[in-house]
């Protein structure tokens, strides 16, 4: 018999799963742990890193279930069933155990003859660890044991119980509730009067997670979720009454504003009238657990005053989940809104400059907002950094403008949930420029509104060129003018149209000498070269008009983050070409990206001439650009990383 059996339940754990079998491995006493994994059909990687790993220790065992069982509740029934240990503790996949402190307490336990023991747990969120559950108790009194336990640590596995007791009492995991079946275990385990102690150390390391770029689906909190809490809550009372112990009294305020921190983070609206009711019929019977006894931020004290007025309507209203939008340029993600509506209520912070904002304003949103996402890491992003509330999730979307400012470095990173960054090449240098957090990056490409494009064509496209966006000098204009004249030297058909306000209508732009010198070199090379009736200032024009008579959308930038002209061209049937700046390769494929302007001219006269080499790689390009940056998409993986920065 071996002295502890590690029950460790796994699923889609691909990621976790080794280091935290390999953490309860760090140790020459391997005689004495069992670890019993169940694997709860995963359909990652995920078992055959466990049984590469079981392959060299034959004190693991592995066992599979034939179908998902939705909770780690059945898993851990047969791992229990299975376990040969005199004592039993569990691991969830993406914690760790300190093997040295786990078999001291378990030796601990064995000498005092005692049935189970609880310690604390240490907490790891970005290489932070901090110390949780650490309570002060009287270890001749098992019930006061019981009562601290449950008044004042959460419900995470790091028990260690003598399987014997278990066995004898048909102490399991309750399968029929997904939520809160770690509350009745313990409740089960108490109401027996097991000799317990609570020993001041610790053996369990749990693992906050706060990446939440890697994660592809989303939490819900709906009826199921709701009546499971409720049910939990019910039984855990009636069943510790036995013993003389309340649970209403010891835990049912904590419970309470976590299950309000759900319905407003992850219910949308989704909780029936009959559910409600009945949450709200539950609270108003049990108010005498609650007043006075439980501290709200306003935001919840509205909804759970909703609950107790049995205002359905208002609930519904209030429960919505609340998105901010703060920054002083916001047209790329305006566009956006419109398709978040359903699922938030929406409020934006328009701030004047980069720097510059009405406080007041700016505060009044702040209490509002359940989510905040600053537009730019500029003077917004400081701001809210420094002042967002302790339940408020705060994410800010980079660009490339702000890495020649400063503001990155004044950005507190502990108070952000995750930096937003359009490419792969960005990403890696806002980690390093403002030394962010790798955990809290997170890869989400610009987006294209495909529904606004009919691919409609005039007759001669094809004969034209489009840069859309050519101030400042770094748009690389004259590359455009003087790839303009190559053209024409074998087509005399060949324009080019610039798209977006002037560069005479942009003050710092013809206030700044190098940029205002460059620009009249550029009027220059258009009278010198007889342009003048070649190229045609467009200024603003509807994105959806913008493409109906170009057949060659240009990047001839020297830097971008992005560039989501070509994308956009690309989605409304128009061929887009792109010169190789730094990161590019990471946004767009090979097939269309230049080393240099006499490679784009070859391009566009192969394909002016050959229209079934036109549409092939307009096909191609299209299809990969529709895929790729359709706003669908974006605002899909955008609500993801909203909600899964509220489990962080």
């Amino acid at each position: 018999m071996k002295d502890v059996s590690v029950i460790l339940t796994t699923h889609n754990a691909q990621e976790t799963v080794k280091k935290a079998i390999l953490s309860v491995l760090k140790t020459n006493d391997q005689s004495k742990i069992e670890i019993i994994v169940v694997d709860d059909f995963s359909d990652d990687d995920t078992v055959a890193i466990i049984e590469n790993i079981a392959e060299e220790h034959d004190n693991i065992k592995v066992m599979k279930l034939k179908e998902n069982s939705g909770s780690p509740s059945k898993p851990r029934n047969i791992g229990i069933k299975a376990a040969n240990g005199k004592y039993i503790t569990f691991l969830d996949d993406d914690d760790e155990l300190d093997p040295f402190n786990l078999l001291k307490i378990v030796n601990y336990a064995d000498m005092h003859d005692l049935d189970c023991v609880k310690g604390y747990i240490k907490v790891i969120k970005n290489s932070e660890i901090v110390n949780r559950n650490i309570i002060i108790c009287d270890n001749t009194d098992s019930l006061g044991v019981i009562k601290n336990i449950i008044s004042k640590q959460s419900t995470t596995v790091d028990i260690i119980v003598k399987r014997e007791f278990i066995i004898k009492n048909n102490i399991h995991f309750d399968e029929n509730h997904k939520l809160g079946e770690d509350t009745l275990f313990y409740v089960d385990l108490f109401t027996c009067r097991p000799k317990i102690e609570y020993y001041n150390s610790f053996f369990y390391y749990h693992y906050k997670r706060s990446d939440v770029k890697n994660l592809s689906s989303t939490q819900s909190y709906q009826d199921k979720e709701l009546n499971d809490h409720l049910s939990v809550w019910e039984l855990a009372e009636n069943k510790l009454n036995k013993i003389g112990i309340s649970y209403y009294e010891l835990r049912l305020p904590i419970a309470v504003k976590n299950t309000l921190n759900n319905i407003i983070f992850y219910s949308n609206g989704k909780i029936s009238k009959q559910c409600f009711n009945r949450l709200s019929d539950f609270l108003n019977e049990n108010i005498e657990y609650l007043e006075n006894k439980i501290t709200l931020y306003e935001r919840y004290n509205a909804v759970f005053n909703s609950i107790l007025e049995k205002d359905y309507e208002k609930f519904l209203k209030l429960s919505k989940k609340r998105l901010l939008i703060a920054g002083n340029d916001l047209k790329f993600i305006k566009p956006a809104l419109k398709y978040l509506k359903d699922d938030y209520n929406i409020k934006i912070d328009e701030w004047t400059y980069e720097n510059t904002h009405d406080e007041q304003k700016s505060m009044e949103l702040l209490k509002w907002a359940d989510f905040i996402l600053c537009e730019w890491i500029v003077g917004n992003s400081v701001w809210y950094t420094r002042r967002k509330l302790a339940h408020q999730k705060l994410l800010i979307r980079a660009h490339k403008y702000e890495l020649t400012r400063d503001y990155g470095n004044q950005v507190d990173y502990t108070k952000v949930d995750g930096v937003i960054t359009v490419s792969y090449y960005y990403l890696e240098l806002f980690t390093n420029t403002f030394k962010i957090p790798r955990e809290k990056m997170i890869l989400l490409s610009n987006y294209v509104d495909t529904n606004i494009y009919t691919g409609t064509k005039t007759e001669d496209f094809k004969n034209n060129l489009a840069i859309v966006g050519y101030v400042p000098k770094w748009k690389g204009l004259l590359k455009g003018i003087i790839l303009l004249k190559m053209l024409k030297e074998h087509n005399e058909k060949f324009k080019l149209y610039l798209f977006g306000k002037n560069y005479r209508e942009v003050d710092w732009i013809w206030t700044n000498p190098e940029e205002r010198s460059y620009f009249e070199e550029c009027e220059k090379f258009i009278k010198d070269l007889h342009l003048e009736d070649s190229v045609i200032f467009k200024g603003w024009t509807e994105r959806s008009e913008m493409f109906s008579n170009i057949g060659y959308v240009l990047s001839v930038s020297d830097i971008e983050s992005f560039h989501l002209a070509p994308a956009e061209g690309l989605c409304d049937d128009t061929l887009a070409l792109l010169l190789d700046w730094a990161g590019v390769e990471y946004v767009y494929p090979n097939e269309i990206i230049f080393n240099d302007i006499n490679e784009m001219k070859d391009m566009i006269l192969s394909t002016y001439y050959d229209e079934d080499k036109y549409k092939k790689l307009l096909k191609e390009m299209s299809d990969y650009a529709i895929e790729e940056f359709n706003v669908e998409k974006f605002i899909n993986e955008l609500k993801i990383i909203l909600q899964k920065s509220a489990l962080s």
